[in-house]
């Protein structure tokens, strides 16, 4: 009686890009925070009463700005550390 073999199909889709000379982006939750901001600020354009579009807009414009230093910034760092080693500086 023979026992069914597994046999591991699973694909490395980054191996693979990198094989063929294709940059890939990592994945990232960021442009979600973008696109919840940009919601907010396109709120803010629908005609409501003053006070509230101007609180629509800050609000909006406070999480698109989050959302793209969060981005460009923190991802950016994550993605791309320092190669140089960090030593004391003495005076």
């Amino acid at each position: 009686m023979d026992y069914p073999v597994h046999i591991d199909n699973t694909i490395d889709y980054v191996a693979r890009a990198h094989e063929l000379g294709i940059h890939l982006s990592p994945p990232s939750n960021w442009p979600f925070v973008i696109c919840f901001g940009l919601l907010f600020l396109s709120l803010a354009a629908i005609p409501f009463s003053a006070t509230a579009r101007i609180v629509l807009a800050v609000i909006g414009g406070l999480i698109f700005l989050w959302g793209v230093i969060g981005w460009v910034v923190i991802e950016d760092t994550r993605m791309f550390p320092s190669d140089s080693p960090q030593q004391e500086i003495h005076h």
